[in-house]
């Protein structure tokens, strides 16, 4: 399998774990599409954050740290507040 298949078989399973979190639900199927191996990696390593702390730091209630605030993050919580693309 490759590993977009891979991830998204992840992010499908963190979902469910999580009750439709924000990774692995609809932002996932909207964007792993469009993601390159590096934003590929970086959505792996959101996905083991717990998700209340990723929610923090998409509502605005808590600052992503710098090692997470990247353009993949900002997309995400761009998602989340109403652009529903991915991309």
């Amino acid at each position: 399998m490759s590993w977009p298949v891979l991830l998204t078989i992840a992010a499908g399973a963190y979902a469910f774990k999580a009750g439709g979190a924000l990774l692995g639900g609809r932002f996932a199927d909207a964007a792993l599409s469009t993601l390159s191996d590096t934003e590929l990696t970086e959505l792996e390593r959101l996905m083991e954050i717990p998700d209340q702390v990723v929610l923090g730091w998409v509502t605005g209630e808590s600052a992503a740290p710098a090692e997470y605030d990247t353009a993949l993050f900002r997309r995400l919580r761009e998602f989340h507040h109403g652009n529903k693309s991915g991309g």
